[in-house]
């Protein structure tokens, strides 16, 4: 389960219908999820929308039965407090692997931090944005939070010419980069959009996470970062892309399968080791 820290949710989505699990409007103190600027349900259709179903788009985490906790933390600007208590709660949550975390500021905050710092002490993989101010740095490229903290998956964007968009974040902390310009995604209404930006690509990857999860639900954070870094593409070429690849998520599902096919044949051999002795 992937829990979306948010503009909250429209849960009448026809592409999102039976991906909805129970969820908190920190905003106005209730379970009743709403979403009226529309962000959260396109972040949340880039990670879970049904595949062939015959309708709309495809999420990341494809056919695999991946379901949306949705946490509603702001509304054009976010609630710190809000943040903290909904990273808090999904830390807490048996039934959460994964917290996306698609909003930041190049501010740092300590509460902030602890909270997620606490979250991955309970073994969540959390995904952030990581940033859309590149064509803002002058030279600079100022770490944005909270990507940048300490054990956060940080996501760049791809352009459609599969090079770094000019818009994304370049700066050390980046983990990955997969597609973000010019993405289809459902937003209020059922509505189609075309946008683009970190907070659709951290989405994708939190849905190629949920994907290697619903195939082996064993694997730890530490499993997942080893396995997308094995499989990325290179991006050497770019000299901003510093050690982050491209995410291939074909690959890394492989290796997940054959690590658990490997995993298996050993375990018979033994056994049958055993009880020739």
């Amino acid at each position: 389960m992937v829990a979306v820290l948010d503009t909250g949710l429209d849960i009448n989505s026809e592409d999102l219908q039976g991906r909805i699990t129970d969820g908190y409007d920190y905003i106005n103190n209730t379970t009743d999820m709403t979403d009226t600027d529309g962000h959260g349900t396109m972040v949340s259709s880039a990670v879970a929308a049904i595949a062939n179903n015959g309708i709309g788009i495809a999420g990341a985490a494809g056919s695999a039965n991946v379901k949306i906790a949705p946490y509603r933390v702001g509304e054009g600007s976010l609630d710190n407090n809000s943040v903290y208590n909904a990273i808090m709660d999904a830390a807490n949550r048996e039934d959460v692997r994964i917290i996306n975390l698609s909003f930041g500021s190049n501010v740092y905050n300590e509460e902030q931090a602890q909270a997620i710092a606490y979250a991955i002490s309970k073994g969540k993989i959390i995904v952030a944005g990581a940033g859309n101010h590149g064509e803002e740095k002058d030279g600079l490229d100022p770490y944005y939070y909270p990507a940048s903290y300490p054990g956060v998956i940080s996501v760049g964007s791809l352009g459609s010419n599969g090079r770094i968009a000019s818009f994304s974040q370049t700066n050390d902390a980046v983990d990955f980069y997969v597609p973000g310009e010019s993405l289809t995604l459902i937003s209020l209404n059922n509505r189609y959009v075309w946008e683009s930006g970190t907070s659709f690509s951290s989405g994708i990857v939190s849905g190629i996470v949920a994907s290697l999860l619903a195939q082996n639900p064993n694997l730890t954070a530490d499993d997942v970062q080893s396995i997308l870094k094995e499989t990325a593409k290179s991006l050497s070429d770019s000299q901003e892309a510093f050690d982050a690849g491209e995410i291939q998520a074909d690959l890394a599902l492989e290796l997940v399968k054959s690590r658990m096919s490997f995993t298996y044949v050993a375990a018979q051999e033994s056994i049958t080791l055993g009880q020739s002795l």
